[in-house]
């Protein structure tokens, strides 16, 4: 199981979601941080960006996307 956010014309929703093994997230584990972009431009095969690594952890990640998300929507 996944976090998965959505951010779709301002819109946030955030859900635990099963995925399977051919998601860009099934193969994390532990610290690894993800993030996968689906715009206009990569609505096809959307842009992934993965860090491996011990990251700031996962509360403070969390809180920090979530900051940015709610600045990036209300602009």
């Amino acid at each position: 199981m996944k976090q998965k956010i959505l951010v779709k014309n301002s819109e946030i929703n955030i859900e635990v979601k099963m995925v399977d093994a051919n998601h860009a997230f099934y193969g994390l584990s532990g610290s690894d941080n993800i993030i996968s972009f689906t715009t206009s431009r990569y609505k096809n095969t959307p842009l992934v960006v993965k860090g491996p690594g011990p990251g700031a952890g996962a509360e403070v990640t969390a809180a920090g996307v979530f900051a940015d998300l709610v600045r990036v929507t209300t602009q």
